[in-house]
């Protein structure tokens, strides 16, 4: 992901039950940005909060956004009048190692290779 390959993003889930089929509770929708390499006290960054619950697949994208896709899990195909209602939804993340005053740090290819 980011800079290194010791970052981990954490996204969503449920803080109570287990996953899927209406035995969820309390959505965790603020997705966590672990960095190894930060002291052991700035080691977990919190990053914008979302509103769904459950994400399904994540993907980063060439220019390093992150894509993420998925739903509140339901026994049936629910879009209303639930606790959560299903979402079809994709997000995307600009994790803080895009921000522009990180530009100088960044890799980037010098081959001219086509």
């Amino acid at each position: 992901m980011p800079d290194n390959d010791r970052d981990l993003l954490m996204i969503n889930g449920a803080k109570r039950g287990t996953a899927g089929w209406d035995f969820a509770g309390d959505p965790n929708t603020t997705p966590i940005l672990y960095k190894s390499d930060n002291p052991i006290t700035q080691q977990f960054m919190e990053l914008t909060a979302t509103t769904i619950m459950c994400y399904s697949t994540s993907a980063v994208l060439p220019n390093g956004k992150i894509l993420v896709a998925g739903s509140n899990p339901n026994y049936n195909y629910y879009l209303t009048d639930m606790e959560y209602p299903i979402e079809l939804r994709v997000e995307k993340f600009y994790p803080p190692y895009l921000d522009p005053l990180l530009v100088l740090d960044r890799s980037f290819s010098i081959s001219n290779f086509r």
